[in-house]
């Protein structure tokens, strides 16, 4: 089978590989769509960050590995101990593959397992023909919800987490810093859950005015306006009640604490890549809160109800459908732009 593998900073090449045999509770998945995401990305330009160099202390695997880990696809074969996946089931794809030791795993929370190992980093994922997986990261698909919109769950479902980790509550006002996939997820999100204004920052003009038709009341052009000065107007120099950074820098965390009322959340979303300090005294003379989020548990089928019943509407996330063969070219060198317009590229290996 075709595989999009990654050797190196800049290095990803188009490879034959032969399909791993099924272990115990793992499925053989046909993949349909896998989206690009922002992590794969840093890892395109300066890793490695989350593919290991030497053989991972639980997978085994390292660099080469075959990327992608925002998928959906048809299960084609299921090791006998899987019980809630059969051949011709449509399923989407979680991240983390647990290690059910620890807490977090027997919890459920496979985001957080303390040892976990990565889909498209530590395992080989989904920018591929097929690609081997345990099941229990699998999730049926329901009947109402297209392939081509459950490509965007994973992603919806980072945003759901990082609203709810906000404790976002109906009728309070939103900021989000950053308007890139998982931004406008995250304002897709707070909009369902009954935000009554959003505020969307963003230097890019086709970012802002997606953003706007997506639901925010205004969309910020930071390098003309102070976005700080400007949330502070329009709310009647309160400030927001939860902000989301979903850049990952020091500037925009900066940026999304100010930006909130006295006792405000600030929901960090955005994979931080800086070492840079950070200054505590605004948040700790106005009793602010920094919140972090590490991605989801529990809000796939929460998100692939609101898709399906038509109560959130992720196509206009999409920018680009491209080959397998076009990853590079059309994937992940458009995404490397400082001017970057795209959204979400979503690779379609066949």
């Amino acid at each position: 089978m075709k595989a999009a593998r990654w050797h190196g900073p800049r290095d990803i090449r188009i490879e034959d590989v032969e399909p791993r045999v099924l272990s115990a509770g793992e499925v053989r998945i046909r993949v349909d769509y896998t989206g690009i995401c922002a992590t794969d990305l840093h890892e395109y330009t300066h890793g490695p960050q989350f593919i290991p160099t030497k053989p991972h202390p639980r997978t085994g695997r390292c660099a080469p590995v075959t990327m992608g880990h925002e998928f959906t696809g048809v299960v084609v074969d299921a090791e006998k101990a899987v019980k809630h996946l059969k051949p011709g089931d449509r399923i989407v794809g979680e991240a983390s593959l647990p290690c059910y030791d620890c807490d977090n795993s027997k919890r459920g929370e496979f985001i957080l397992c303390r040892s976990a190992a990565y889909l498209g980093f530590a395992w080989d994922g989904a920018f591929a023909d097929s690609c081997t997986v345990p099941a229990v990261i699998c999730h049926k698909v329901p009947d109402n919800l297209s392939s081509e919109d459950a490509v965007l769950i994973e992603p919806l479902a980072s945003g759901m987490h990082a609203v709810r980790r906000g404790r976002m509550l109906q009728g309070e006002s939103v900021a989000i810093i950053g308007t890139g996939t998982i931004g406008l997820c995250t304002l897709l999100c707070a909009r369902a859950a009954g935000a009554s204004r959003i505020f969307a920052v963003d230097k890019i003009a086709s970012k802002r005015a997606l953003a706007k038709k997506l639901g925010a009341e205004e969309a910020i052009d930071p390098s003309v306006t102070e976005p700080v000065e400007c949330i502070r107007e329009l709310t009647g120099g309160r400030g927001v009640d939860l902000a989301f950074e979903c850049v990952g820098s020091m500037p925009t965390v900066s940026t999304a604490t100010r930006s909130t009322q006295v006792q405000g959340r600030t929901v960090v979303v955005g994979v931080q890549v800086e070492d840079k300090p950070f200054s505590f005294l605004d948040m700790l003379v106005n009793e602010r809160e920094l919140i972090g989020t590490a991605g989801y548990f529990g809000e796939f089928e929460m998100c692939m109800a609101l898709v399906g019943d038509g109560r959130i509407n992720v196509k206009p996330l999409v920018s680009a459908w491209i080959g397998l063969d076009d990853i590079v070219k059309k994937g992940f060198e458009p995404f490397a732009s400082p001017d970057n317009e795209n959204i979400k590229i979503v690779v379609k290996p066949r």
